[in-house]
């Protein structure tokens, strides 16, 4: 493969690969083709973040990878759409919409289990970091749910689920390396990184509008979860005071993102973050 891969013909290949597999899906399934596209229209950045790799040299390795960890994400997106009770994803009708919850429950399962045999095939070292992932998305989203309406939910646990349930996956993507070896300190990029993207989600979601954020706003004080900047909120003498706190903490987490790496591209995309952070006003 060509060793100077641009982005657009990585992207293109992952998208050429997702879309043989939403074929492949939506027939095994007895599902509309159109009820898969999302899986082709979210923003790559985990599999951006694979291309950017400085530990992976062969393209082959990072196009493989990457299709992996995007189906990963989109897999737990068709449960997360029940849990969230949302009928539109990535601008098209989510499964739970379209059918029925135990049908969306189902057809999440069945994504899940190809990937199971996906990783299978991959070198050992891979194999047991991919599953460790997939253990702490399932844990973080099952010690969220145990929280709802829990006032005295603690600002640790709420970190805890981060780290678990969005974090993690981004420390995946950070941490492969070639000849199936993991980089420990590259991972702690995507953790911190992924704890920050989390926390500006909730941030976003209780501040914003449904036009601003193309989907339903306040979603999460909606269903009960104590976010952090709900957390804040309630104790804050004013909006000033919980906005600015959360900004902080996040931007710290970006922080310690940076110094965690020497990949520039990766420094670039916490700064982006950064920005997105400070264009929020309080």
């Amino acid at each position: 493969m060509n060793a100077s891969l641009s982005l657009e013909s990585y992207l293109k290949k992952i998208d050429h690969i997702l879309d043989n597999q939403k074929n492949i899906l939506s027939s095994a399934t007895a599902s509309c083709d159109k009820s898969f596209g999302f899986l082709l229209s979210g923003k790559r950045l985990r599999s951006i973040l694979i291309y950017h790799s400085l530990h992976l040299a062969s393209f082959n390795d990072k196009i493989k990878l990457g299709v992996m960890i995007e189906l990963i994400h989109s897999a737990s997106l068709v449960h997360d759409d029940v849990i969230d009770e949302s009928n539109i994803r990535r601008g098209h009708a989510t499964f739970k919409h379209l059918y029925s919850i135990p049908r969306a429950i189902n057809i999440g399962y069945f994504m899940f289990s190809r990937l199971f045999l996906s990783i299978l095939d991959l070198p050992a070292c891979w194999q047991s970091h991919f599953f460790r992932t997939l253990h702490e998305m399932c844990l973080g989203e099952l010690l969220e749910i145990e929280e709802m309406h829990n006032p005295n939910r603690t600002i640790h646990h709420y970190i805890q689920v981060l780290r678990f349930k969005t974090a993690s996956l981004f420390a995946l993507c950070c941490g492969l390396g070639d000849s199936a070896t993991w980089n420990q300190k590259e991972s702690l990029f995507g953790e911190y990184y992924g704890i920050a993207f989390q926390l500006l989600d909730d941030l976003q979601d209780l501040l914003f509008s449904n036009e601003q954020l193309g989907k339903p706003a306040k979603k999460d004080a909606s269903m009960g979860i104590q976010t952090l900047p709900i957390m804040l909120k309630s104790n804050a003498d004013s909006s000033f005071d919980y906005i600015e706190k959360t900004k902080l903490i996040g931007i710290n987490y970006l922080k310690k993102a940076k110094l965690s790496t020497k990949n520039t591209f990766w420094s670039s995309e916490a700064d982006r973050l950064i920005a997105k952070y400070n264009l929020i006003n309080s």
